[in-house]
């Protein structure tokens, strides 16, 4: 098994890495295939839920302001 250390420190197996087409909205974009797995290893197993309002922080930059 073939594994791809990111920057974060992380060991991911490689074919987690294998690009899979993934409908999101309207569109349909290319998304590694262990998407799942990679997410919950950064952020823990409820990566989905948003987190409170609050602790929304930002680290791209750029602040986008919607009307």
């Amino acid at each position: 098994c073939l594994w791809y250390y990111d920057p974060e420190g992380m060991w991911i197996p490689k074919e987690f890495w294998v690009p899979i087409e993934h409908q999101f909205e309207d569109d349909f974009f290319l998304i590694p295939k262990g998407y799942d797995s990679i997410l919950k290893s950064y952020y823990g197993d409820d990566y989905i839920i948003p987190p409170p309002v609050e602790k929304r922080i930002s680290t791209h930059g750029l602040e986008v302001f919607l009307k």
